[in-house]
């Protein structure tokens, strides 16, 4: 049996906190978790907060906002989700749990975005990851694999189904587990005409999210005993980078057609500046000096933060 250390996170239950074994078994460590904003929920010490299993009378929002409430303050919110561990079969459920919570106690505020699925998950079963990927995308979910954190495998599929994707952990792919395809009383010769039909399915669910099908060829040649980790510009060359084309097009079409051409392209312009700054400067979204580039860009396009809250009234 796998173990690994993790750090210690809470439970909610019973209107208390209960501590979760530091060292824990892989599939008992599998969860939905609360992120919440540290400031605004006093005593959670900005640790994440597991949700109950789904088999459980605690796994209402209702009820855990009314314990939310009573042990971190009514003005507590949360900064977004984190999804552990395996997939399992109850993860949608959890997940759909978290950001009922989430709608009503999202943090506005938040530097990230509020709608944000951290991530750190080394798998588990397929077909409930793309349920829950064509959630987080339904969501306009943003995805952040956590630091020195992992998203293997099936974790892939909701990694690619994101708004907008950034890694600051590994992103690895493999070949699905054959184990998924219910190969109980199927021959060598049935098991690879049933993985033929799969082929497709998977490019089709990737193409729609902007990410190239050539990366179940790539996930194919890779044992699923071994993990292969892409690298930065293997993820840019798979369409696995921060921005997701398939969403990048939505809102292009749209905010021209609510907004016009003209915001469109002063828009471009605006983040276009904010980007040349970050290269030449060499940092990221997450660096603190990026709020400098911002600064730029709204000294050279004045009119642009107004121009901008026009058009979100318009959405």
């Amino acid at each position: 049996m796998r173990y690994f250390m993790i750090k210690v996170f809470f439970v909610l239950s019973s209107f208390i906190l209960v501590p979760v074994a530091v060292y824990a078994d892989y599939s008992e460590s599998s969860f939905v978790a609360l992120a919440p904003d540290e400031e605004l929920c006093k005593g959670s010490k900005g640790h994440f907060l597991p949700l109950p299993s789904m088999d459980s009378i605690e796994a209402s929002s209702k009820y855990l906002l009314s314990v939310i409430d009573k042990k971190f303050g009514s003005n507590c919110k949360f900064d977004g989700l984190l999804l552990k561990g395996e997939i399992t079969e109850n993860t949608l459920s959890q997940l759909k749990l978290g950001l009922q919570i989430l709608e009503k106690r999202k943090n506005v505020t938040s530097i990230l975005g509020a709608n944000t699925l951290w991530l750190d998950s080394q798998g588990g079963i397929l077909l409930e990851a793309m349920k829950i990927g064509d959630l987080v995308a339904e969501k306009g979910m943003k995805a952040i694999v956590k630091i020195r954190g992992s998203c293997y495998s099936s974790c892939v599929f909701i990694y690619a189904a994101a708004k907008t994707r950034s890694s600051l952990g590994e992103v690895g792919i493999h070949r699905p587990f054959a184990g998924e395809l219910s190969t109980e009383n199927l021959t060598y010769a049935e098991y690879l005409k049933k993985y033929e039909s799969l082929t497709p399915i998977l490019k089709q669910y990737f193409s729609k999210y902007g990410v190239s099908p050539m990366l179940v060829d790539s996930m194919n040649v890779v044992s699923s005993d071994d993990i292969k980790i892409l690298s930065n510009d293997e993820l840019e060359s798979f369409g696995l980078g921060f921005k997701n084309v398939a969403a990048k097009e939505y809102e292009k079409a749209r905010t021209i057609q609510v907004c016009g051409q003209d915001y469109y392209d002063m828009h471009l312009r605006f983040h276009g500046l904010i980007e040349s700054c970050r290269k030449r400067f060499g940092i990221g979204v997450l660096d603190e000096k990026d709020e400098e580039c911002w600064g730029l860009a709204r000294q050279a396009y004045p009119d642009y933060s107004d121009k901008f809250k026009e058009c979100k009234a318009k959405q």
